[in-house]
């Protein structure tokens, strides 16, 4: 088994989920939580929805009515921060992590893992790692939690 996963198993694990504007650079506009111990889901998702500083038009149309009464993503990020709290922080890969980190410079997470690149170690022979399409930041963080819930289920058995 993979390292990584094997630290996993101990660890209390937030899976984040985010959706952005379609401007560049891209702007939270919907953060979602779901807290995991050993691959099961403990809590959540909870969601924070955020007003972006830009034009509506970069704003998902779906999104458009949660963001416009949302809070300043100074208000979110507190929020998002104590929800993830001492938890190791899942996210799908680097590029998400990088928009979440744009977003909070002076935050660090007690641990960091990315599912993308557990995935391409625990079976190196698909076709491709990206997850389906993300709709919501609740889908996506979803998505990241049923991943590692997976990895940690087969990853034991793939003799790595």
């Amino acid at each position: 088994m993979p390292e990584a996963l094997d630290r996993l198993r101990a660890a209390q694990v937030a899976a984040v989920g985010l959706d952005t504007t379609s401007g560049t650079p891209a702007v939270i506009t919907e953060v979602s939580v779901l807290h995991l111990s050993d691959g099961v889901v403990t809590g959540g998702p909870w969601t924070y929805w955020v007003q972006p500083d830009v034009p509506v038009r970069e704003i998902r149309p779906a999104a458009r009515p949660n963001v416009r009464l949302a809070p300043a993503w100074d208000e979110v990020a507190e929020r998002l921060a104590d929800s993830i709290g001492a938890r190791v922080l899942a996210m799908h890969d680097q590029s998400r992590w990088e928009l979440l980190r744009r977003q909070l410079p002076d935050w660090e997470p007690a641990g960091l893992v990315f599912t993308r690149e557990l995935a391409i170690e625990v079976w190196p022979d698909l076709d491709g790692y990206d997850l389906p399409s993300r709709p919501s930041s609740a889908v996506e963080a979803h998505a990241v939690g049923l991943l590692l819930a997976e990895l940690l289920r087969t990853g034991a058995g793939n003799g790595r």
